[in-house]
């Protein structure tokens, strides 16, 4: 029987003795009262008499309608209080009876909920005793080898394909109710059913990936019916746990295929995996960051300015476009199989009103309605002119050019000068508008002019609102970072799930960078609780202050023939390795090497010896601190 049932009877036996003590009280109080009322009545009534004794006169008859009255009062008051006196008797009965009752419901129950109890936590320590047992025994099995306790010799297994890991824990976590968390009762849910969950992730500060198998159980309450699991933490979809899965989302972000990064957990984390796993474990990030994607949207609503841009890119001899909406804050990614106007009509329709630097693609003048065009498309386009025209033509083109040059400064510096001022006024923009007008003219049937005629009333909304960029190169180094990864990873985008898949991580990855925040930390934190807005990050989702890029590299220590290289001061970096490559001969990939997370050093004497480590001063913004130095190896 459930403890806390034990004491509610117990409370219950205390509340009825407090009830009855009450109840005494108040039939001693009623017999006091009713003793003084009839007492008062007989002193009445013997005066009555006495007045009515022979020889007596009444002084007039209302005097005497007067008493009477007065009698019948008095008699019903008795009455009343001789009614209320029988039902508190009552009462007290009905109480005696309730706690005898309890005090004998509390006997048994105590009995038999002790038992009850002893017997649930019995069973549970028989099923640690045989998990532990067993998991000693698979220990022993490991230390005897396969000769000694391996399988039998006849015994079939199969052939894996591939790299992959044992697969067996390396700790057991137990999860176990003991509690309905439906009835609230304890000691009813009886014998669960085992579940068991494997997870993949950094044991606390080391950097290698363990595994620990999470065992739950499924029970049924004996008590309510209901049906409950113990729970424990994991990310649906994947094996990986939330630091395992940061770094795979960071590392994507960061121009690294599946194949790569299953190396890197191989060779770097300890932990050799496939890309299926992988890319799995990308999807289910993914399906975690629908919210956060929301979150990306409600900052982009609230933005002053945006930027928007597309780029083409090709799979299976069909193209398709990445499109990116970004602030200086945050980053939209989408991959979409079209450049059609119908993109921005259905993921775009909440952001039309705000202003917008772009380049002159005829969608985004039909959609938007504040534009400015991208200065930077224009003075390139007029440079073209001036480099693809007739030799005739070239010093025209040129003082044009130069022209539009001296335009574009004059107009950069009037919105410096306005910008206190809440921006430049109408007239002034017209100016400017009037001055590219007469470029235009100069031109003549150039077919640049037909392009600078078009963009010219949307050339200078950057006057009327200070701090717009006159030019869309953010969002164009925005996309090409997407762009490099996206022809890396383009096999991933023969479907929507693959453009889903890297929409998601890359405008994740690229608003983390913007807000300074850590993106593995951030997709861990995510995984524990999808409802965390990243726009509200505290300062432990913040990048250390270290001469490092948010990237997932390690600085290493460079190995010649297996003998360590001690570093310098400030750690390993590209400068660094070049000057050592330059002084070691047969040294190859010192090329990017402030980027690797893989080899650094290569000595074709001894290869193996120059696996990349982790160095001493290791910063915070890593999940793990460094594993013992290499030693040398003949």
């Amino acid at each position: 029987m459930k403890a806390t049932q034990l004491a509610v009877y117990r409370d219950e036996i205390y509340r009825l003795h407090h009830a009855n003590d009450a109840l005494a009280a108040s039939n001693q109080i009623l017999r006091d009262a009713l003793g003084a009322v009839r007492a008062d009545c007989a002193a009445e009534v013997a005066q009555i008499r006495a007045e009515m004794a022979p020889g007596f006169s009444w002084p007039d008859r209302d005097s005497a309608v007067r008493l009477s009255a007065r009698l019948e009062e008095l008699r019903a008051e008795m009455a009343g209080m001789a009614t209320r006196l029988a039902k508190t008797a009552a009462e007290r009965d009905r109480a005696i009876e309730e706690r005898d009752y309890l005090r004998r419901r509390h006997a048994h129950h105590n009995t038999s909920g002790k038992n009850a109890y002893a017997e649930h936590r019995s069973h549970v320590n028989d099923e640690i005793k045989k998990v532990e047992a067993e998991l000693a025994a698979e220990l022993d099995a490991e230390a005897a080898g396969p000769g000694e306790a391996g399988p039998p010799p006849n015994a079939e297994g199969r052939a894996g394909a591939g790299r992959s890991h044992s697969n067996k824990p390396h700790k057991k976590v137990w999860h176990i109710l003991d509690r309905c968390p439906h009835c609230r009762v304890r000691g009813r849910l009886g014998q669960g059913r085992a579940l068991t969950s494997l997870c993949n992730d950094f044991d606390g500060d080391g950097m290698y990936i363990r595994t620990t198998a999470h065992i739950g159980y499924e029970y049924t309450c004996r008590a309510c019916g209901e049906d409950s699991r113990s729970e424990f933490p994991r990310v649906s979809g994947t094996s990986f746990g939330r630091k395992a899965l940061g770094i795979i989302v960071q590392l994507g972000g960061k121009k690294c295929v599946d194949a790569d990064i299953a190396e890197i957990f191989g060779d770097v984390f300890g932990f050799p995996t496939g890309e299926t796993t992988i890319w799995n474990a990308r999807r289910a990030a993914a399906d975690l960051l629908d919210p956060t994607i929301h979150f990306i949207l409600e900052e982009l609503k609230k933005a002053k300015f945006l930027g928007i841009d597309e780029t083409p890119y090709s799979v299976n001899g069909e193209s398709g476009y990445v499109w990116v909406v970004r602030t200086d804050r945050a980053t939209l990614v989408l991959a979409m199989p079209t450049r059609a106007g119908a993109v921005i009509a259905e993921h775009m329709s909440e952001l039309l009103h705000i202003p917008v630097t772009t380049d002159g693609y005829s969608p985004y003048l039909t959609y938007f309605k504040i534009l400015q065009r991208c200065w930077a498309h224009i003075l390139r386009d007029a440079e073209a002119a001036y480099v693809h025209a007739d030799k005739g033509d070239r010093a025209r083109y040129l003082e044009l050019y130069r022209k539009l040059l001296g335009i574009f400064r004059d107009a950069k510096r009037t919105a410096a000068r306005t910008a206190g001022m809440g921006g430049a006024d109408e007239a002034t923009c017209l100016e400017f508008e009037g001055r590219v007008m007469d470029v235009v003219s100069a031109y003549g049937d150039h077919k640049f002019a037909t392009t600078l005629a078009g963009a010219a009333p949307n050339l200078f909304t950057f006057l009327r609102y200070p701090g717009m960029p006159p030019t869309n190169n953010d969002t164009e180094r925005d996309i090409r970072d997407a762009v490099v990864v996206q022809r890396k990873i383009r096999h991933k985008f023969v479907n929507s799930e693959g453009m889903r898949v890297f929409s998601a991580i890359q405008g994740f990855n690229s608003t983390c960078r913007k807000l300074g925040l850590v993106p593995w930390k951030c997709m861990a934190r995510i995984a524990a609780d999808h409802t965390f807005n990243i726009f509200r990050a505290g300062p432990e989702m913040q990048r250390a202050s270290a001469p490092w890029d948010d990237t997932i590299t390690v600085r290493h220590e460079a190995c010649v023939d297996g003998i360590p290289v001690d570093a310098p001061a400030g750690g390993w970096d590209a400068d660094s390795l070049a000057r050592l490559a330059a002084g070691v001969p047969d040294i190859i990939d010192t090329a990017d090497m402030d980027k690797s997370t893989l080899l650094v050093l290569k000595p074709h004497t001894n290869p193996v010896a120059a696996r990349g480590q982790p160095s001493h001063d290791a910063p915070d913004n890593l999940p793990y601190r460094r594993k013992p130095p290499p030693t040398a190896t003949a």
